[in-house]
């Protein structure tokens, strides 16, 4: 499957759960392109609850248990659920 097919693959699963587009197209980018992430999306990924709650507007609030879900079901474990997993992650070459 090309980089192309996976991110077309991860941004129509992630919008079938309700989440932004804009917010599963990051998320795909640094999966397939490990590009670094800003704010709530890197704390998320972090597994920083206390950071994605204070930087998480009233939607990004809402659809984060969406997101979770997401990242769990579609994204690879080792890029994800703790702050060394993605600084790892960004230093692998895509």
């Amino acid at each position: 499957m090309s980089d192309k097919d996976i991110f077309k693959r991860l941004v129509d699963k992630g919008c079938a759960l309700g989440l932004e587009k804009w917010v599963v197209e990051d998320v795909a980018r640094y999966v397939i392109g490990h590009a670094p992430l800003g704010g709530y999306l890197e704390a998320v990924i972090c597994n920083d609850l206390k950071g994605a709650f204070s930087r998480a507007d009233e939607t990004s609030m809402a659809e984060m248990p969406g997101l979770v879900k997401f990242l769990w079901n579609y994204v690879p474990s080792s890029c994800w659920g703790s702050k060394e997993n993605y600084e790892m992650w960004l230093r692998e070459e895509s």
